[in-house]
């Protein structure tokens, strides 16, 4: 299978009401083959990015390429080689799910029989038969965000952007949705989520940037956070002279006397060995010790935002 990267250098784009960065200076790297999650909070500039790779928006400075051609220069190539699930629902207004779909395949190209087969296994995919002839002022948020996903990946293009795409869905289809983004990437797509459910990105994604104010705070594999992990050890401390004896580099905690310690587990010997020594004096109250994952990156950065 031909691979592909879709390629984003030195990207910024300022808002024109107060000159502030929606994105500033981005370097990212998507995949084909894999499901790449944008995860920061709201106004972090992710579905600015989205809006800049499929044309719809033009960057300030840098570029976006993709198998030697500047999206930039020419956003026709970018939409023809992008299709893109936005927040909002589709336009759906008098029209079924199953029409909805259709149109969008006559568009990229399927009809007859083979434009049949293709919105029924993507309708039998995602559990919408029982409303695939309902219209759209009929349907639940949760429906429509579903047809708005199936328009989006039908006949789909080398790179998909999907917006908050499991916004009001639920969990079963949440479920089936994902399975369908993983069956994409393995036919070489490049996928792109924007999500807030950061267990669904340990779950399914292959790869993260987490945005913070429009530039990358972190990214990487998510599979590394597991085969590299990092710990919080957290001990409250029965005074604060025992807190001042305590020989780790730490944050306090949200109880008095409270140390925060973040580590490689690797490196995290000698730290239980002085713990294991310890417990047995009565200068620790209690303590845990937990492993860290995404979600809890996610968490810090609500944090400092608090």
């Amino acid at each position: 299978m031909e691979q592909y990267e879709l390629m984003v250098r030195s990207l910024s784009k300022r808002y024109a009401r107060d000159g502030s960065y929606a994105n500033r200076d981005l370097h990212c790297v998507f995949k084909s083959s894999e499901i790449t999650a944008l995860i920061g909070h709201n106004g972090a500039g992710k579905t600015t990015l989205l809006n800049q790779i499929i044309g719809n928006i033009k960057p300030d400075v840098g570029d976006i390429s993709f198998l030697d051609c500047s999206f930039v220069k020419s956003p026709k190539i970018a939409r023809k080689n992008t299709s893109m699930m936005p927040q909002l629902h589709a336009p759906l207004k008098g029209i079924t799910i199953k029409q909805a779909i259709s149109s969008i395949g006559k568009i990229r190209g399927l009809s007859g029989k083979l434009l049949e087969t293709e919105v029924q296994e993507l309708i039998q995919e995602l559990g919408l038969i029982k409303w695939q002839n309902t219209v759209g002022e009929k349907l639940s948020g949760g429906l429509k965000r579903l047809t708005s996903f199936a328009m989006a990946v039908i006949a789909a293009p080398k790179i998909v952007l999907l917006d908050e795409p499991t916004n009001d869905v639920d969990p079963i289809r949440r479920i089936k949705l994902w399975l369908y983004l993983k069956k994409m990437a393995a036919k070489g797509h490049i996928v792109i989520v924007v999500t807030h459910n950061i267990l669904e990105v340990e779950k399914y994604a292959d790869a993260y940037y987490l945005l913070e104010k429009g530039e990358v705070k972190s990214s990487g594999a998510v599979k590394t956070l597991s085969s590299n992990p990092k710990s919080r050890i957290s001990i409250l401390f029965r005074d604060q002279k025992a807190l001042e004896e305590y020989p780790f580099a730490y944050s306090l905690g949200g109880d008095d006397n409270e140390a925060i310690t973040i580590m490689d587990n690797k490196e995290m010997t000698a730290l239980l060995n002085w713990l294991g020594i310890h417990l047995s004096s009565d200068t620790i109250v209690q303590y845990s010790i937990t492993t860290l994952g995404l979600n809890d990156y996610y968490e810090e950065l609500s944090d400092e935002e608090d």
